[in-house]
């Protein structure tokens, strides 16, 4: 266990030197002045009753409260409290899998993979992402209570004695009081009393079977009513989330896509997850949502091979009841964020995967262990316990290496969005924040530069085009400027026709690289269109371009 917490140490010990970053950090914290207001009762009855930046997160509100009181404006200090929150789930995470299942090692695996992967670098390194590692305490901390219940019972045995019932009577309460702390905290743990159901399942061994060797159907209703009342808190907990969003204003992208596009998404987002948790490249502050439709030959693909990885692991299920469970555990945890319901402008996070992937996790840690035990390759069982002993650390010390480089990415703002357009040049979101960062820092070039690299990558920006107004007043370019502020005055955030107004706008200002992208742009979304066609040619007339090219 010690070993455990030092590599969380190790790896993430140097947030003690960062900085606030200009990703929800200046909103929810640097510049929030409620939190430096006194710890009274009106105080929490505002955080109980009022959300802030469109989020009903009263505890999360409150831990930060206590760090602004215990360490007044340290960024390092608070993201080092999420550190120790992430130490004390990766504790969690192997006694609870030790207890239910008995497995020293792989037990160990699962709480050195939760430990050190590097999806979970945005949950623990990111300040304003409190709400993760606070949650999913709750979350193991119910886990645990209901392992400890059930790991030596099954349905239908135990003490019917008054101590039996009184006992398991205040440990479902304490199950229960764990998940509203929990959703306090975060929402996303609506699917909390799944969690349990498929720990019913197994590692527990609660779900009783027939003499056909099928599930009890009863059995599996009782479970079920059960976990009635966790399953009305997470419905409330839903509620209350949409309502919040709805009376803030919240919109998102996503949302605002037609559902069939939103659908056609989620199985490309699974893939994605699933490719990201073996091979963790690439990772980002921001993954942009594309703008076109999601390719249904790519969805089709990706729903068919999720749905034949299902269908093998439910074959599995009585032979191997591990697989099936962590392939539900990993589907199941993250449907809420997939994509079909609006949550953000980003096509998936990292983030989302700090309750998800324990189900690979384990998967991985049992699979390396069946083939220890029963593996076909030559050599003795001590050999093939080594062999995969050694595989494991192999794996573990890749994660750990590529997790303590992806840390060092969110030191400050900078740093943070230029890795991100390292990772994609085309991040119009990345470049946007960096562009703020310069101007606020008063290099007005450079703020022009990302601020028309934004507009490029996603034209549809009314926000962005005013503040490169404002840029290029500031550096004399009145013209230009005014057109873009006549520009705003006429759209909006989802301008449909952006890359053609845009297009015209630089054409006119003799902005001819960027009029021709633009319009080129816009030609490829209305292709029909005549007019667009001859304002392109002659934009690439007066670059010296031949107006023949397509």
């Amino acid at each position: 266990m010690l070993l455990l917490v030092a590599s969380v140490v190790a790896v993430f010990g140097q947030v003690a030197g960062h900085q606030w970053v200009d990703f929800d950090d200046y909103i929810y914290l640097r510049d929030n002045s409620w939190l430096r207001e006194p710890l009274d009762s009106a105080w929490i009855r505002r955080a109980l009753l009022e959300p802030h930046a469109a989020y009903w997160i009263p505890l999360t509100w409150l831990s930060y409260r206590i760090d602004f009181l215990l360490f007044g404006d340290a960024p390092g200090a608070t993201v080092l409290v999420n550190v120790a929150l992430h130490a004390l789930n990766v504790l969690l995470v192997y006694r609870i899998f030790a207890r239910m299942t008995g497995a020293e090692g792989p037990s160990a695996f699962v709480a050195a993979a939760f430990a050190l992967h590097p999806l979970h670098v945005e949950s623990v390194a990111w300040a304003s992402e409190r709400k993760d590692v606070l949650s999913a305490f709750f979350f193991l901390a119910g886990m645990g209570l209901h392992a400890r219940l059930h790991s030596n019972t099954r349905m239908g045995g135990g003490d019917a004695g008054p101590a039996g019932r009184v006992r398991p009577a205040l440990g479902e309460l304490a199950v229960a009081l764990c998940l509203a702390l929990g959703l306090l905290a975060k929402p996303m743990l609506v699917t909390f009393p799944l969690a349990l159901l498929i720990l019913d399942f197994w590692p527990l061994g609660r779900f009783l079977r027939g003499e056909d060797g099928l599930v009890d159907l009863r059995c599996v209703a009782r479970l079920v009513i059960e976990k009635l009342p966790l399953f009305a808190m997470a419905f409330g907990a839903g509620l209350v989330v949409l309502s919040t969003q709805e009376s803030m204003g919240g919109r998102s992208f996503t949302a605002d896509r037609p559902l069939v596009d939103r659908v056609a998404h989620a199985p490309i987002a699974y893939v994605w997850y699933f490719a990201k948790s073996l091979w963790p490249t690439g990772l980002s502050v921001f993954h942009p949502l594309p703008q076109a439709a999601p390719d249904r030959l790519a969805s089709l693909l990706a729903f068919c091979a999720l749905a034949v990885v299902s269908v093998l692991c439910a074959r599995e299920a009585r032979r191997r009841p591990w697989l099936f469970a962590g392939w539900l555990w990993f589907l199941i945890h993250l449907a809420p964020v997939i994509g079909i319901v609006g949550v953000g402008m980003q096509a998936w996070a990292d983030r989302w995967m700090y309750v998800p992937l324990l189900g690979l996790a384990w998967i991985v840690a049992w699979a390396f262990e069946e083939w220890a035990e029963r593996g076909r390759l030559p050599g003795s069982l001590r050999a093939r316990q080594r062999g995969a002993a050694g595989l494991a650390t192999v794996l573990l010390f890749a994660w750990a290496f590529a997790s303590h480089r992806q840390v060092a990415v969110w030191r400050d703002t900078s740093t943070l969005f230029r890795h991100a357009i390292a990772v994609d040049p085309d991040n119009w979101y990345a470049h946007h924040r960096l562009a703020v960062w310069h101007r606020s820092r008063g290099e007005l070039v450079e703020a022009t530069h990302h601020y028309v690299e934004s507009l490029l990558a996603r034209p549809a920006q009314a926000y962005t085009q005013g503040e490169l107004a404002d840029v290029l007043r500031q550096q004399g370019e009145t013209a230009l400027a005014t057109l873009l502020y006549a520009n705003v005055s006429r759209t909006g955030l989802h301008d449909r026709s952006a890359s053609l107004r845009l297009g015209r706008i630089f054409l006119e200002a003799g902005r001819l690289d960027e009029a021709v992208f633009l319009l080129e742009r816009a030609r490829a979304e209305r292709p029909d269109d005549g007019a667009i066609a001859r304002e392109l040619e002659q934009a690439r007339q007066r670059r010296g371009e031949d107006p023949g090219k397509p």
